[in-house]
Protein backbone atom coordinates (compact mmCIF):
# COMPACT_ATOMS: atom_id res chain seq x y z
CA UNK A 1 0.00 0.00 0.00
CA UNK A 2 2.30 2.52 0.73
CA UNK A 3 4.43 1.95 -2.52
CA UNK A 4 1.32 3.27 -5.02
CA UNK A 5 1.37 6.34 -2.65
CA UNK A 6 4.80 7.02 -3.21
CA UNK A 7 4.68 5.77 -6.86
CA UNK A 8 1.59 8.34 -7.00
CA UNK A 9 3.95 11.14 -5.50
CA UNK A 10 6.57 10.26 -7.48
CA UNK A 11 4.11 10.79 -10.69
CA UNK A 12 2.70 14.05 -9.74
CA UNK A 13 6.70 15.00 -8.98
CA UNK A 14 7.81 13.83 -12.86
CA UNK A 15 4.91 16.18 -14.37
CA UNK A 16 6.49 19.17 -12.64
CA UNK A 17 10.11 18.32 -13.42
CA UNK A 18 9.52 17.69 -16.24
CA UNK A 19 7.71 21.17 -17.41
CA UNK A 20 4.50 19.53 -17.82
CA UNK A 21 3.60 22.18 -14.41
CA UNK A 22 5.69 25.04 -16.26
CA UNK A 23 3.75 28.20 -17.72
CA UNK A 24 3.21 28.29 -21.27
CA UNK A 25 2.57 31.63 -22.87
CA UNK A 26 -1.00 32.37 -22.63
CA UNK A 27 -2.67 32.08 -25.68
CA UNK A 28 -5.76 34.81 -24.95
CA UNK A 29 -7.40 33.48 -28.55
CA UNK A 30 -8.02 29.95 -27.27
CA UNK A 31 -8.61 30.30 -23.54
CA UNK A 32 -11.75 30.23 -21.90
CA UNK A 33 -12.98 32.42 -19.77
CA UNK A 34 -13.04 31.09 -16.13
CA UNK A 35 -16.53 33.33 -15.63
CA UNK A 36 -17.94 31.34 -19.46
CA UNK A 37 -21.31 30.09 -18.32
CA UNK A 38 -20.70 27.38 -20.48
CA UNK A 39 -18.20 25.74 -17.41
CA UNK A 40 -20.59 26.79 -14.65
CA UNK A 41 -23.65 24.83 -16.51
CA UNK A 42 -21.70 21.98 -17.42
CA UNK A 43 -20.28 21.57 -13.97
CA UNK A 44 -24.10 21.54 -12.70
CA UNK A 45 -25.37 19.69 -15.32
CA UNK A 46 -22.88 16.73 -14.04
CA UNK A 47 -23.76 17.07 -10.59
CA UNK A 48 -27.67 17.58 -10.49
CA UNK A 49 -28.51 17.41 -14.16
CA UNK A 50 -31.07 14.60 -15.79
CA UNK A 51 -29.70 11.64 -17.34
CA UNK A 52 -29.88 12.60 -20.63
CA UNK A 53 -28.27 15.69 -20.19
CA UNK A 54 -25.35 14.30 -18.33
CA UNK A 55 -24.99 11.56 -21.22
CA UNK A 56 -24.45 13.92 -23.72
CA UNK A 57 -22.11 16.12 -21.91
CA UNK A 58 -20.17 13.10 -21.07
CA UNK A 59 -19.58 12.76 -24.62
CA UNK A 60 -18.65 16.57 -25.44
CA UNK A 61 -16.46 16.86 -22.09
CA UNK A 62 -14.65 13.60 -23.26
CA UNK A 63 -14.00 14.91 -27.38
CA UNK A 64 -13.17 18.25 -25.71
CA UNK A 65 -11.62 17.77 -22.38
CA UNK A 66 -9.09 20.76 -22.61
CA UNK A 67 -11.42 23.34 -23.16
CA UNK A 68 -12.89 22.13 -19.32
CA UNK A 69 -11.89 23.64 -15.57
CA UNK A 70 -10.68 20.62 -13.26
CA UNK A 71 -13.92 21.29 -11.57
CA UNK A 72 -15.94 19.68 -14.62
CA UNK A 73 -13.54 17.03 -15.00
CA UNK A 74 -14.03 16.19 -11.22
CA UNK A 75 -18.12 16.12 -11.74
CA UNK A 76 -17.28 13.68 -14.85
CA UNK A 77 -15.03 11.87 -13.15
CA UNK A 78 -17.90 10.85 -10.11
CA UNK A 79 -20.80 10.04 -12.81
CA UNK A 80 -18.13 7.58 -14.76
CA UNK A 81 -17.56 6.03 -11.18
CA UNK A 82 -21.30 5.90 -10.29
CA UNK A 83 -21.47 3.74 -14.02
CA UNK A 84 -19.25 1.34 -13.53
CA UNK A 85 -17.00 3.12 -15.54
CA UNK A 86 -13.75 2.68 -13.08
CA UNK A 87 -11.03 3.23 -15.38
CA UNK A 88 -12.45 6.53 -16.85
CA UNK A 89 -13.04 7.72 -13.97
CA UNK A 90 -9.79 7.37 -12.24
CA UNK A 91 -8.33 9.35 -15.31
CA UNK A 92 -10.70 11.82 -15.03
CA UNK A 93 -10.28 11.86 -11.76
CA UNK A 94 -6.11 12.31 -11.66
CA UNK A 95 -5.98 14.39 -14.73
CA UNK A 96 -8.25 16.87 -13.03
CA UNK A 97 -6.61 16.96 -9.42
CA UNK A 98 -2.93 17.44 -11.68
CA UNK A 99 -4.43 20.03 -13.45
CA UNK A 100 -5.76 21.86 -10.51
CA UNK A 101 -2.46 21.45 -9.16
CA UNK A 102 -0.97 23.06 -11.81
CA UNK A 103 -3.28 26.18 -11.87
CA UNK A 104 -2.78 26.97 -8.08
CA UNK A 105 1.55 26.52 -9.06
CA UNK A 106 0.54 28.74 -11.64
CA UNK A 107 -1.24 31.56 -9.07
CA UNK A 108 1.13 34.44 -7.46
CA UNK A 109 2.25 33.33 -3.98
CA UNK A 110 0.19 35.28 -1.64
CA UNK A 111 -3.01 33.37 -2.98
CA UNK A 112 -1.81 29.51 -3.16
CA UNK A 113 -2.77 28.66 0.11
CA UNK A 114 -6.21 29.32 -0.69
CA UNK A 115 -5.76 27.59 -3.90
CA UNK A 116 -4.80 24.98 -2.20
CA UNK A 117 -7.44 24.71 0.17
CA UNK A 118 -10.53 24.91 -2.69
CA UNK A 119 -8.02 22.06 -4.72
CA UNK A 120 -8.48 19.93 -1.23
CA UNK A 121 -12.09 20.47 -1.17
CA UNK A 122 -12.59 18.93 -4.62
CA UNK A 123 -9.84 16.23 -3.49
CA UNK A 124 -11.77 15.26 -0.73
CA UNK A 125 -15.47 15.41 -2.48
CA UNK A 126 -14.77 13.40 -5.43
CA UNK A 127 -11.62 11.37 -4.55
CA UNK A 128 -13.23 9.45 -1.59
CA UNK A 129 -14.42 6.33 -3.13
CA UNK A 130 -12.31 6.62 -6.38
CA UNK A 131 -8.77 7.04 -4.37
CA UNK A 132 -10.18 4.05 -2.44
CA UNK A 133 -10.43 1.99 -5.16
CA UNK A 134 -7.76 3.13 -6.96
CA UNK A 135 -5.82 1.86 -3.87
CA UNK A 136 -7.15 -1.58 -3.94
CA UNK A 137 -6.28 -2.05 -7.38
CA UNK A 138 -2.27 -0.34 -7.39
CA UNK A 139 -1.66 -2.22 -11.10
CA UNK A 140 -4.61 -0.06 -12.34
CA UNK A 141 -3.75 3.04 -10.62
CA UNK A 142 -0.49 2.70 -12.32
CA UNK A 143 -1.36 2.43 -15.81
CA UNK A 144 -3.86 5.21 -15.27
CA UNK A 145 -1.06 7.65 -13.77
CA UNK A 146 1.09 6.56 -16.95
CA UNK A 147 -1.44 7.50 -19.19
CA UNK A 148 -2.39 11.05 -17.52
CA UNK A 149 0.73 12.12 -17.53
CA UNK A 150 1.38 11.26 -20.91
CA UNK A 151 -1.94 13.67 -21.75
CA UNK A 152 -0.56 16.56 -19.84
CA UNK A 153 2.63 15.98 -21.70
CA UNK A 154 0.60 16.11 -24.94
CA UNK A 155 -2.43 18.17 -24.44
CA UNK A 156 -2.58 22.19 -23.54
CA UNK A 157 -4.95 23.44 -21.25
CA UNK A 158 -7.41 25.94 -22.96
CA UNK A 159 -9.09 27.18 -20.36
CA UNK A 160 -8.32 30.22 -18.67
CA UNK A 161 -6.13 29.21 -15.21
CA UNK A 162 -7.67 31.56 -12.91
CA UNK A 163 -11.11 29.52 -12.33
CA UNK A 164 -9.94 28.57 -8.99
CA UNK A 165 -9.89 32.83 -7.69
CA UNK A 166 -13.05 33.54 -9.82
CA UNK A 167 -15.13 30.91 -10.19
CA UNK A 168 -13.88 27.77 -7.37
CA UNK A 169 -15.49 28.93 -4.22
CA UNK A 170 -18.69 30.11 -6.62
CA UNK A 171 -18.90 26.22 -7.94
CA UNK A 172 -18.00 24.47 -4.50
CA UNK A 173 -20.83 26.05 -2.74
CA UNK A 174 -23.26 26.17 -5.19
CA UNK A 175 -26.53 23.98 -5.03
CA UNK A 176 -24.94 21.11 -7.02
CA UNK A 177 -22.72 20.44 -4.15
CA UNK A 178 -23.31 20.26 -0.20
CA UNK A 179 -20.78 22.07 1.20
CA UNK A 180 -21.09 25.29 2.81
CA UNK A 181 -19.12 28.70 2.34
CA UNK A 182 -18.01 28.19 6.29
CA UNK A 183 -15.51 25.32 4.72
CA UNK A 184 -13.27 28.33 3.08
Amino acid sequence: MKNIGLWCLLGLGMLSFWGVAQPSPARSDTKINAENPHADKAFEILMIGEENEKTALIGTVAAHPNDYIPPVLFALSQECFINGEKEKALFWFYLAQVRARYDVQLSIEKLRPTGKKIVGLYIWEFGRDISRYAFQHPKLLQKVMVVVYDFMRYNEANYCHTWLYLDGKKNYTSKALPISSKSF
